[in-house]
C-alpha cells in the first residue's frame, strides 16, 4: 500500500494517532486482512500522479463511484483547478 500522505501511513503503522484520519485508518486495516503479506510505503506526490488524476477528473465531474475508463478518453481534456489532465 502506498500513500504520499505522511501522516496517513504513521497512523496506519501506529506510530501516530489523528481522529480525522481514523476512518481511512479503519478502512485501510480492514483492507489490509484480506491479504497475507502488506507492506505500507511513503512515497513522494510526483510518484502517485495518477492518483491524484483521478481524484482531480471526479472532483470536476462529481462522480461518487467508479464506473468505466480509469481517466479521460484521449480526445477530451479536463481541467481540474487549473491543471489538465
Amino acid at each position: 500500500m502506498q500513500s504520499d500522505v505522511l501522516v496517513v501511513v504513521e497512523c496506519i503503522r501506529g506510530s501516530n494517532s489523528i481522529a480525522s484520519f481514523e476512518h481511512i485508518v479503519a478502512d485501510c486495516k480492514t483492507l489490509m486482512n484480506a491479504f497475507s503479506k502488506v507492506s505500507v510505503n511513503f512515497i513522494g506526490r510526483y510518484l502517485n500522479v495518477l492518483a491524484h488524476r483521478l481524484v482531480g477528473y471526479d472532483m470536476q465531474v462529481g462522480n461518487k463511484s467508479w464506473l468505466g475508463y480509469p481517466l479521460p478518453l484521449n480526445d477530451v481534456i479536463v481541467s481540474c483547478n487549473a491543471s489538465i489532465i
